[in-house]
């Protein structure tokens, strides 16, 4: 069993090394062709309300809900497509609300916008907007992989939308960047589609999705009889949402105040949030997905001595990861900005202010990736309203502070924020997993050798950031 999840772990983390380098790629074209500057904002921006919406209906909150509702239930085909109909539905519904009203949208996510730019910006918002509905197919396809231990698969699709805007860039690399910028959401909607005949062909020999068919064939007398309640699964959904709609109000509310600051700021943020998202995806988000299924399972079994033992290791092995990612991106955060980006329309001052906003976002991937671990917890112990009120409260600490610190620290008032979330949240989940059971697991001579073994890769860092700055 620890082979085979170990196994499961690094193909996950393959996977997704995969995605997030289609996606340094992506972000490499963007900064040489539309550099950091007003164009760039509008990229993040049409691009933003399909990503918050996705992040609340798809990813992280529907799996939590889904797949411990999933392993419930006996009719696990027709369950799945009272989901699926249901959520195209209403993801259906949200997606034409905003592409009727784009402008007001556009206005609320970046009120520092001119008039002339919500016009210009607005068509864009109109057409991504739609990606919604197609990723959430892509992301019930993906649980069902998951549920069924296939992790490379759904990892390796999230490609699909970076490759859709490299393909775009290169396409249309001699165009105007106005040009360059439909390409690419014409290019997203495309790839989304391609997703889905990726992720159905992985799928087709799966017993759940066979019974699907066959549901399907039989629509209209399966929502009739109603054999099968979503009841539970919704009752977890909609706390899970309430979480993860106070923190992506708290995202909105980021990019509405950066737009207010010196152009390209917003660009700075997206830069950096790209940059520690990858340590927080390969180690922290990669052993979650993995792990959670057999989490799971324990607990379902009442086997939680086993369960505790499982986190114990996980924790310990999942700090280690961490410390190393946090140090590597404080200490070098110049060097990798300068590294990645510093070409094209990308200048130098532009790296040296980017590497500032990096420096202090790094910081709180230790906190935020080990809140994963206790996170799968308590969605484990189907305790979602608790990891609910928590989000709510860390998102109204996220924005009291950054309100508070602006004005000092401009674009690092941001930063600052999220650290102080990232540790409120990691306190706080801890408390279902119970401070006294957080101490018994804490091995002082394993933790010894953690802060040994990271003050010496510290030095060597720092050795080596000398050695960079010789060749930049």
């Amino acid at each position: 069993m620890k082979e085979l999840l170990i196994k499961k772990y690094f193909l996950n983390i393959l996977g997704i090394l995969i995605s997030r380098i289609s996606g340094f790629c992506r972000d490499l074209l963007l900064a040489r062709f539309l550099g950091a500057s007003v164009y760039s904002d509008m990229f993040f921006v049409m691009i933003k309300l399909p990503s918050v919406f996705r992040t609340l209906f798809t990813e992280g909150t529907f799996n939590q809900s889904f797949l411990p509702n999933l392993a419930k239930t006996k009719r696990k085909g027709e369950f799945c497509v009272k989901i699926l109909m249901v959520f195209i539905a209403i993801l259906s519904s949200i997606s034409l609300v905003i592409c009727i009203f784009s402008n007001l949208f556009v206005k609320l996510i970046a009120f520092g916008f001119s008039d002339e730019l919500v016009a210009i910006t607005s068509p864009l918002v109109s057409i991504n907007i739609w990606y919604l509905v197609f990723v959430f197919c892509a992301s019930l396809i993906a649980s069902l992989l998951n549920y069924k231990g296939r992790f490379f698969i759904t990892s390796l699709s999230g490609s699909f939308f970076n490759f859709g805007c490299i393909f775009a860039m290169i396409f249309y690399s001699n165009s105007d960047k106005l040009q360059i910028l439909y390409a690419i959401s014409y290019f997203i909607l495309a790839s989304s589609i391609f997703q889905i005949i990726f992720l159905l062909i992985a799928l087709k020999d799966n017993n759940i999705f066979k019974s699907m068919i066959i549901v399907f064939k039989n629509l209209f007398r399966v929502f009739y009889e109603k054999k099968v309640s979503l009841k539970g699964f919704f009752k977890n959904f909609f706390a899970s949402l309430l979480g993860a709609s106070s923190s992506q109000l708290n995202s909105l509310i980021e990019i509405a105040l950066a737009s207010t600051l010196a152009s390209a700021s917003i660009s700075y943020l997206n830069y950096s949030t790209r940059i520690y998202q990858l340590p927080l995806a390969l180690i922290a988000i990669a052993f979650t997905q993995v792990f959670f299924p057999k989490l799971i399972l324990m607990i379902k079994q009442n086997n939680i001595k086993n369960a505790i033992l499982n986190m114990q290791k996980s924790f310990e092995l999942m700090s280690l990861l961490l410390i190393f990612a946090t140090l590597g991106g404080y200490i070098l955060s110049e060097e990798i900005i300068k590294i990645l980006f510093m070409r094209g329309a990308f200048s130098e001052q532009n790296a040296i202010e980017c590497a500032k906003v990096l420096s202090i976002y790094i910081l709180c991937i230790t906190p935020l990736g080990l809140s994963k671990l206790f996170l799968a917890w308590i969605n484990a112990n189907y305790k979602h309203g608790f990891a609910a009120k928590v989000a709510i409260i860390s998102c109204i600490i996220s924005v009291i502070s950054t309100f508070s610190l602006i004005n000092h620290f401009g674009i690092l008032a941001f930063c600052i924020s999220a650290n102080i979330s990232a540790w409120f949240i990691f306190i706080a989940y801890l408390k279902v997993f119970g401070y006294s059971r957080f101490l018994g697991i804490l091995r002082l001579k394993i933790w010894f050798l953690i802060i040994l073994i990271s003050i010496v890769f510290a030095y060597i860092l720092t050795l080596f950031k000398g050695f960079l700055n010789a060749f930049l």
